[in-house]
């Protein structure tokens, strides 16, 4: 039933916007009919490559909807809009909310309460045909969504180290980095921006097929996205300080570059 769902209703926009994710989610799906793969581990692939998907069909909306504010198709870029709220509430407002959750993010801190912020000011901006400040706007909304992601992630490393020394079934542990390595898929082309052989390490340490839960370490985990992250930020940085130069608007790099460090914990 969920192979012949995602193949009628999902493969199609996945396979078009992320091809390396369909692969995830149809090797998953095909490991469990030929019984090559724990149907845990495969439901968590399958579960957050979705998820993964959503994330990029979300920023490619953001795009669509940007391009109609700035050509004033208002009612465009408002069923856009639509879509990632819709997206938002059932997708990315859940992981955020788990996340605010485990790390105590309340009021401005909270993931959940920003990425609501930032579909507020994109309503406002399309409704003030502002483009600059849609753009703002919609960096506010990704960039905490991003967050989510890599939060999930990195908290993935930790449960799986934990659940070494506490002596938890391996399989358990494997589903746990399957659950990782799924949000992983959502960010991995951004932070390969920053730094591609931290985030192929990632990767491989996600990865059940090539590493051993025993050999998840969260702080070797948390030094490669951080390492990834920083690379990003002195981009953002770089970017700012072109924009200074030639005398441009610095509220769009500015923005980027302060929301991607907010993402280090």
């Amino acid at each position: 039933m969920v192979t012949t769902s995602y193949e009628s209703k999902l493969k199609g926009g996945v396979t078009t916007a992320a091809p390396e994710i369909d692969e995830v989610i149809s090797s998953a799906l095909a490991g469990v009919e030929s019984k090559d793969l724990d149907e845990n581990v495969a439901r968590q692939l399958v579960d957050k490559g979705i998820q993964s998907y959503f994330y990029k069909l979300q920023k490619s909306t953001q795009a669509t909807a940007e391009e109609a504010v700035v050509a004033g198709k208002t009612d465009e870029a408002t069923a856009a809009l639509n879509d990632i709220k819709e997206m938002s509430k059932t997708v990315f407002i859940p992981t955020a909310e788990k996340r605010d959750a485990s790390y105590g993010f309340k009021n401005e801190d909270s993931i959940a309460q920003a990425i609501n912020s930032g579909l507020t000011a994109q309503k406002e901006a399309i409704t003030a045909k502002k483009a600059a400040d849609f753009n703002v706007a919609k960096q506010l909304t990704d960039k905490s969504i991003y967050r989510s992601f890599y939060l999930a992630a990195l908290g993935y490393a930790q449960k799986i180290e934990d659940g070494v020394k506490a002596g938890t079934d391996e399989k358990e542990l494997q589903m746990e980095q399957a659950e990782g390595y799924g949000f992983l898929l959502a960010i991995e082309e951004s932070l390969a921006g920053g730094d591609e052989e931290s985030v192929a390490t990632l990767k491989e340490r996600y990865d059940f097929s090539k590493t051993k839960p025993a050999d998840v370490k969260f702080k070797e985990i948390e030094s490669l996205f951080a390492k990834a992250l920083t690379e990003k930020i002195d981009g953002y940085h770089e970017e700012t300080q072109e924009a200074l130069e030639k005398k441009i608007s610095i509220q769009h790099a500015s923005k980027r570059w302060k929301l991607t460090c907010s993402s280090l914990p």
